[in-house]
């Protein structure tokens, strides 16, 4: 038996002998760790998770009583927004209730102010009435001067007798119940207003005036120089006599027959009247608003 074959080798040294190929890395053996290390970190790791745990749930706590502050102040804002509303609804209902009752009032005040409207408007047609009436017999002769600085009672009587005798009317001094001159502030020659006794007479005067003037031309009618009355020649007038609100409405007649070309405008009785043509029909005029509403149909 030769050597060769007797020859035994060991694992170790067989392993020793044996090198790894050069593509095979030898793996590291991981270091045993100590017990006390181990449980070292686990007990820091377990304080610092209880560390984060308390500080979450204090700042859980501080958030928590934070919002239950906020959702009490909101309950308490809620409350006193309710108890607002409740006031208001109590306010709103007061001055419904009061705003209920002026309507009322005012309805009432109203209905007072357009009777006592009416009534004012009866009153004053009652009143026109009877300033007509009291003037029934009484004329006025405009444009006529002063004869004397102080003018008396006489003058002017005799001034309405010279005014007769021209347009042969017969008028006595009895005749004339009252005659004046009515002031003036523009400083004019006021009217001079002659209340006669009889309709009648006063009819005719007006009418014997008309026809004087009608069949003459306009340097010979009714005048100053025709009644004896010395200097400037000036045309006398010689109407009824009218109220205030007569003039006024009388005024306003004769610009609306100017505007409308209407023909006639007079006045009779103490009352207006207006005609289109002679084949019309005349319209008596009782107030401003009368032709107000007659202005619009034209």
């Amino acid at each position: 038996m030769s050597l060769e074959k007797n020859t035994f080798f060991s694992d170790t040294e067989t392993d020793k002998d044996k090198s790894p190929p050069s593509y095979v890395q030898r793996r590291k053996k991981r270091p045993i760790c100590n017990d006390d290390d181990v449980i070292g970190e686990l007990r820091d790791f377990k304080k610092e998770i209880k560390r984060m745990i308390s500080n979450w749930i204090a700042s859980s706590e501080q958030e928590r009583s934070l919002l239950k502050k906020d959702i009490t102040d909101i309950k308490q804002s809620i409350q006193e927004v309710k108890s607002t509303n409740t006031q208001i609804e109590k306010s709103v209902d007061v001055l419904s209730t009061q705003f209920n009752a002026i309507v009322e009032k005012v309805a009432v005040l109203e209905n007072k102010c357009v009777n006592n409207l009416t009534y004012i408007k009866q009153l004053e047609d009652n009143i026109e009435y009877l300033q007509r009436n009291s003037h029934k017999t009484t004329v006025e002769l405009r444009n006529i001067p002063k004869a004397k600085e102080k003018e008396l009672t006489s003058d002017l009587v005799s001034v309405v007798l010279n005014a007769g005798k021209v347009l042969d009317v017969e008028i006595k001094p009895s005749d004339i119940r009252d005659v004046y001159r009515r002031p003036n502030k523009s400083g004019l020659n006021g009217a001079i207003i002659a209340e006669f006794t009889s309709v009648s007479l006063k009819s005719n005067l007006l009418h014997s005036t008309k026809a004087y003037n009608a069949k003459r031309t306009i340097s010979d009618k009714l005048s100053t120089a025709s009644i004896g009355i010395a200097g400037e020649r000036v045309p006398i007038y010689v109407s009824e006599y009218l109220t205030n609100k007569g003039r006024r409405i009388f005024f306003l007649a004769r610009q609306f027959a100017k505007e409308h070309k209407f023909k006639f405008c007079w006045s009779a009785g103490g009352r207006i009247f207006l005609r289109k043509d002679e084949n019309s029909k005349q319209v008596l005029v009782e107030s401003e608003n009368f032709l107000t509403e007659l202005n619009k149909q034209y």
